[in-house]
């Protein structure tokens, strides 16, 4: 019986900082982040960031943070933290 892995002709490994950096991105990622959670919480700027960093080290991630604890909509969060200029990376 062949493996189940056997058609799969590579593998990609997408390793923080080592494929292209990426603090451009980051950026505009994480002040995406930070407006979402402001405006969806009602608080400031800085209260988002604070959550926002918060969540990230206590659970790796910061959507699922904000999914526990404010019943957040994951995809909603994350489609509009992703929508960026990508160009970036080029």
């Amino acid at each position: 019986m062949p493996s189940p892995l056997a058609s799969i002709e590579a593998w990609v490994f997408d390793l923080d900082n080592t494929l292209y950096s990426t603090p451009l991105l980051y950026e505009a990622v994480g002040g995406r982040m930070t407006a979402y959670i402001a405006r969806a919480l009602g608080v400031s700027d800085d209260e988002a960031r604070i959550l926002r960093e918060r969540y990230f080290d206590e659970y790796g991630a910061t959507v699922v943070g904000l999914s526990r604890h404010h019943a957040m909509d994951a995809h909603d969060f994350l489609a509009h933290v992703h929508d960026v200029d990508y160009s970036v990376l080029d």
